[in-house]
């Protein structure tokens, strides 16, 4: 994924857990955070809580197809990417992320 996105213009910054995370996020400026489901230190859920008014657009990466994720996020504000289907929405996960910063 970081090669990938490196490879597209982005700046990727690669964390090991949330705390490492939210350290940067309270530091600098982020467009997206791309979160597994499965983070280390925290649960996502409480990630994306502490990460909401810091970073621009929240990534949920999942395993698998799980529908019941993706309703966590308040209207519009976060974006579901699979795994499993990752090079087919790659591209609509990063044309959203710009359409949205268009609108900021």
């Amino acid at each position: 994924l970081v090669k990938d996105l490196g490879s597209r213009g982005c700046r990727v910054v690669p964390v090991l857990s949330a705390e490492e995370a939210l350290d940067l996020a309270q530091r600098l400026r982020f467009e997206i955070v791309l979160c597994s489901a499965r983070l280390p230190g925290l649960n996502w859920v409480e990630f994306l809580e502490r990460v909401r008014e810091l970073a621009g657009v929240f990534v949920l990466m999942l395993d698998g197809i799980d529908a019941a994720h993706g309703s966590a996020f308040e209207a519009g504000e976060g974006l579901v990417l699979r795994k499993s289907t990752y090079d087919a929405e790659i591209e609509r996960v990063l044309a959203e992320v710009e359409a949205r910063s268009g609108q900021a």
